[in-house]
């Protein structure tokens, strides 16, 4: 019995695994319409295109930066709050979540962490 759990867990596991790889695969793929989003420095300053590649949909807006140094998503939701996402580095996304504050996402920008 033992052995039949185990294995129906580890089948739960894997095929749960698979979706999420999936589904970040999808996420990572930046369609055109982002070409004209930007990412800033803290101060306001433009990051080259080539460093980072942002991505968005109705929701949320992210960022990933080919970098050591540490940055971070914010988004401006249509309702005028801010959300932020996790600092990260080393071209791992940042996802800022307008769900998080009841609304939809305005426009977002990449920034660098203090």
């Amino acid at each position: 019995m033992k052995r039949a759990l185990f294995g129906a867990f580890v089948a739960v596991t894997v095929a749960t695994g698979g979706m999420v790889v999936t589904a970040g695969t999808a996420q990572a793929r930046t369609s055109p319409s982002v070409a004209g989003m930007t990412v800033h420095t803290a101060d306001g300053q433009l990051v080259a295109a080539k460093l980072c590649q942002p991505w968005h949909d109705k929701n949320t807006f992210g960022v990933r930066c080919n970098t050591n140094r540490a940055y971070y998503a914010w988004a401006k939701c249509k309702n005028g709050q801010t959300a932020t996402g996790v600092v990260t580095n080393s071209n791992r996304w940042s996802y800022a979540y307008c769900t998080s504050r009841g609304s939809s996402l305005d426009y977002g920008k990449g920034k660098w962490a203090p």
